[in-house]
This record gives C-alpha cells, sequence and structure tokens, in this order.
C-alpha cells in the first residue's frame, strides 16, 4: 500500500537570501538530473550549473568570462578525475576558492576524515540530495 509522507516547510528557510549559482559536478546523469530538479523546485539560486567531469568543472572555473558559483557540489567518485583530485587542482589555481559541499554514495569513513584538509570544504552528504540536505548546505554559507 502506497502512503502520502507528509512535511512541513520551515518559514525561516524560506526567507534565506537565495544564491546566484550552484555548480553540481557528478558523473552520473541521473543523479545530476535529480539534484537539479531538487535545487530549482526549490528555488534557493539563480542558476544551476552541471558538470559532468571534474575536468569539465575545471575549464569552466578557468574561464575569465563567467561569474563564479557561490557553491560547488562534488562527487568523490569519478572516473579520470575522482573529487579530492578536483579540490587539489581548483584550490590551487584558484585565489578564492568557494564553498564545496563533497557528495557521495559511499560509506567509508576516511572520505570523511579527509575534508579537514580543505578549509573551503563544507560538508559531506549523501547522494541523491533531499531538499531538507540542501538547506542544511545553505546555511552554512
Amino acid at each position: 500500500m502506497f502512503r502520502m509522507q507528509s512535511f512541513s516547510i520551515d518559514k525561516t528557510k524560506m526567507n534565506m537570501k537565495k544564491i546566484n549559482k550552484i555548480l553540481l559536478i557528478d558523473d552520473d546523469e541521473a543523479v545530476n538530473f535529480l539534484n537539479q530538479i531538487i535545487i530549482e523546485d526549490m528555488n534557493c539560486c539563480e542558476e544551476v550549473v552541471v558538470k559532468d567531469s571534474a575536468e569539465d568543472a575545471i575549464e569552466y572555473l578557468a574561464d575569465e568570462n563567467i561569474q563564479d558559483p557561490d557553491l560547488i557540489l562534488l562527487d568523490i567518485n569519478m572516473p579520470r578525475m575522482n573529487g579530492w583530485e578536483f579540490l587539489t587542482n581548483y584550490n590551487n589555481k584558484s585565489n578564492n576558492p568557494v564553498p564545496v559541499c563533497m557528495l557521495t554514495t559511499s560509506v567509508n569513513p576516511r572520505e570523511k576524515e579527509s575534508i579537514s584538509q580543505y578549509d573551503n570544504v563544507i560538508g559531506f552528504e549523501s547522494k541523491p540530495l533531499e531538499e531538507k540536505t540542501v538547506w542544511k548546505i545553505l546555511e552554512k554559507l
């Protein structure tokens, strides 16, 4: 039997300042699609940019004609360049790295410990995202 789950909207979250841009970096097209829909439905940012590889994201962020995102949501486990390699590369090239939240399906405790190496990593969350998780991440900005 299917049962509808009810939830209540926290009115204070509706008054949060809308950020300009979120950059999603994940090699999984379905996860990107779901995460983008959740973020857009929340109306918490003006623009969601999706990149399906860390290399594409590095190239995008290097473009001087684009405005930096306010937040990067970064998958850890990707082929070619993983999330940790992206972070090292990005932080070495950026004068002012933006906040990053790591996203994973992994339960490896060593990954959680690794975030302490990066000043701009503000969290470690499971994917796919849920609305309450996005609000939790945005509250850290």
